[in-house]
């Protein structure tokens, strides 16, 4: 946008060197090959970079963004006035107001607010919503892909979403070169390999977030391309009969222990201290720590779609069986095309998923039933699993003890340096002393 509104009509003016024609041409052209515009405002004053925002005027700007043709509105929390500061959430719904009263039709266009999961959007924001952050930003490193997921599990947000209103776990960072927390002032972080890509976008069309590619498609690889465009992905994060897959830790075996901080606490520190990525506290002790997860979602005929994940530790084969009293399955591995189960018997279905998995990869399943009879038949799911995350689900008595005691043991390291600290200094001034007298 330009830096300042046109000061007869008060709308938002498009940056001319940047958009010469205006977003209403520029839109026509997007349209005109198959692709959808996406716009982005604030519900304050200014954006995040300090540009015009809504407050004040979203009547006028939701207007101006139907003219424009615009199909997607991402509306942000910065430039904050006044009792926004406490609770924007009325002014969300005040510009979804204004959406619908600006369409000349049923509203076409997707609005999704951005607030960084503070003041538990999901709790509102389905009311006047499509979809709504459930985090702080994203940025390009495997552990923040997780930290979102956990946090995601954790409050269970895949019960607040339904048909046409998603929790938005942010941008795929497949392909992304970027720094700690996306300031340019702070260190460089590892992008995601192409096996921990697959798991990303894996996991978001279980969880049923939006799919927003957050990478400059110009320069991406084409193995990266190929993941980010699998369109079974795309059926999955769209099947309407299980919105947003869950984790299925069904057995623990050989568990290590990690220190989860993004888990300890919600809102503003919550958010904060999520950056602080998951600690292997076993190492102190010798042992490794390794996880291995299964997740899965019902899907429309019956079928499902599993995921194998390898979290942590070092590579090893993952199992899943998939059983039935009535029906018989198949299933296919997305990446591979590796297919398990005949399917034979109709009365009696038992598969077992198997892959030899990467650490941070994961094998990815789409399992069918085999006749139409069976299409709304339950299945259950076991497999070997390793590993058992500090707080998992929430935190338990024996994960705080063992808080306590990584606390008090490095409070009395500290105390104990201190006090060398000072023995060392008195001996120093003891010496000192000697000397003089000596001198004289």
């Amino acid at each position: 946008m330009a830096p300042q509104r046109d000061p007869s009509t008060h709308r938002l003016v498009p940056d001319k060197t940047r958009f010469p024609s205006g977003v209403q041409a520029l839109a026509a052209k997007i349209h005109a090959i198959d692709l959808k515009l996406g716009i982005y405002t604030s519900v304050g004053a200014t954006t995040c970079e300090g540009f015009p925002a809504s407050y004040g005027h979203f009547e006028l700007d939701a207007q101006t963004f139907t003219d424009w043709g615009v199909d997607y509105l991402k509306i942000d929390t910065c430039g904050l006035v006044g009792s926004q500061h406490w609770n924007p959430m009325p002014h969300y719904e005040e510009m979804s107001t204004a959406i619908k009263k600006s369409q000349p039709r049923p509203v076409q266009f997707i609005y999704s607010i951005c607030n960084w999961g503070f003041w538990s959007p999901w709790a509102h924001a389905p009311a006047f919503a499509h979809s709504w952050r459930s985090t702080m930003d994203i940025f390009p490193t495997f552990w923040r892909v997780l930290q979102i997921v956990d946090t995601a599990e954790s409050l269970s947000l895949r019960n607040f979403a339904s048909a046409g209103a998603f929790n938005d776990h942010d941008m795929m960072e497949c392909g992304v070169q970027g720094t700690l927390f996306n300031w340019p002032s702070m260190p460089a972080v590892e992008p995601l390999s192409l096996e921990e890509c697959r798991t990303h976008v894996s996991l978001w069309a279980l969880l049923s977030s939006p799919i927003i590619l957050g990478m400059d498609m110009s320069s991406i690889s084409p193995q990266m391309a190929s993941v980010i465009g699998e369109q079974r992905l795309f059926d999955i994060q769209r099947d309407e009969v299980q919105i947003g897959g869950g984790r299925r830790v069904l057995s623990v075996v050989n568990s290590g222990t990690m220190l989860k901080p993004h888990l300890w606490f919600s809102g503003y520190f919550g958010s904060t201290i999520g950056m602080i990525p998951p600690l292997c506290v076993s190492k102190l002790w010798g042992e490794e720590c390794e996880l291995t997860e299964i997740w899965a979602r019902q899907l429309v005929g019956g079928g499902a779609a599993v995921l194998l994940f390898n979290r942590v530790g070092k590579a090893r084969k993952i199992t899943a069986d998939i059983v039935s009293s009535q029906c018989g399955f198949g299933a296919e591995e997305i990446w591979s095309g590796a297919r398990f189960g005949a399917g034979v018997d109709a009365r009696v279905g038992h598969v077992t998923l198997e892959s030899e998995v990467e650490i941070h990869g994961s094998a990815f399943y789409i399992v069918k039933t085999t006749t139409r009879a069976c299409a709304d038949v339950e299945f259950d799911i076991a497999g070997n699993l390793a590993g058992g995350l500090f707080g998992e689900d929430e935190m338990r008595m024996d994960d705080l003890l063992l808080l306590f005691t990584v606390l008090v043991a490095l409070g009395a390291r500290r105390v104990f340096s201190a006090e060398k600290e000072d023995e060392e200094e008195e001996q120093e001034d003891s010496d000192d002393i000697s000397f003089d007298d000596d001198s004289e």
